[in-house]
């Protein structure tokens, strides 16, 4: 019976050391991506890890100009480690609230799935062998909330593991990328032309142009009725009211150009 219990013993010490590394093989429990709303990351299971930030191992093809409410971008997350043996993350997206904003759509079934109610992506059992000697990629697709959400920040957690059978000796990455909401693109033509005035539009001598709060006049370029353009300005005002003279202008009828921060809008008026 003696030799039977340290027989277990020796078996559950083995299981207890072996299993460890093992124990997250088949993806996060969720919630362990870093970010503000999560708390926690790779750490709080893989207990005497280091823990190092890393940058640009989030990629997206939003342009730079930021994403359009409702609309599907490609994630790409690569990991570097050059003793990695195991490679393992979580990944995640988060507003200036810190709410979990937009939705994924799993496009490589062997080597990532949803996690964490379905607001964050995590590897697989078949996800976590490295590329090459250093480094693992994995992607997926993210859809993006509704418009107005404003600015959000991706945050993702990648544990390199050694391959010791423990968890010492691994490294937790902790990473982020903040992306913009492209404004001008959510807003309709019949929008911008509400918060775009031009008057008079019998004009004698001068003629105004008076935005909302929300804009910013950069520049207006002046057409004939016969889509002559006859004469383009820069404009470096942050004035939400810009008047300027017309009383060399010929009469007629003419279309005018407005840019603003938000897009350009065009309006037409007559010269007396």
């Amino acid at each position: 019976m003696k030799i039977k219990l340290l027989h277990l013993s020796f078996l559950s010490i083995i299981l207890l050391v072996f299993g460890s590394s093992f124990l997250h093989s088949g993806g996060s429990h969720g919630a362990k991506t870093g970010s503000p709303d999560d708390g926690n990351n790779c750490t709080q299971c893989h207990i005497g890890s280091a823990q190092l930030a890393a940058s640009s191992w989030i990629s997206t093809d939003i342009p730079i100009y930021g994403y359009i409410g409702g609309k599907t971008y490609n994630i790409t997350l690569t990991g570097v480690d050059e003793n990695v043996v195991r490679f393992g993350f979580e990944f995640t997206a988060e507003d200036s609230n810190n709410a979990k904003v937009g939705s994924y759509t799993i496009t490589n079934t062997t080597e990532t799935k949803l996690v964490n109610s379905d607001n964050a992506v995590t590897h697989t059992g078949n996800g976590f062998t490295p590329d090459n000697d250093s480094s693992k990629t994995w992607s997926f697709n993210w859809t993006a909330p509704s418009s107005g959400t404003g600015d959000i920040k991706f945050y993702a957690a990648l544990l390199a593991a050694n391959g010791n059978m423990s968890t010492s000796g691994d490294i937790t990455y902790l990473t982020s990328l903040e992306i913009t909401e492209d404004i001008a693109s959510n807003i309709t033509t019949s929008d911008l032309n509400n918060q775009v005035k031009l008057f008079p539009t019998l004009v004698e001598k001068s003629i105004n142009i008076e935005l909302n709060s929300n804009l910013q006049l950069n520049s207006f370029s002046l057409y004939s009725i016969n889509g002559q353009r006859v004469f383009q300005k820069s404009i470096s005002t942050n004035n939400k009211l810009y008047k300027f003279n017309l009383t060399n202008l010929n009469r007629g009828i003419y279309i005018i150009n407005i840019n603003t921060t938000e897009g350009i809008i065009s309006k037409k008026f007559i010269k007396e």
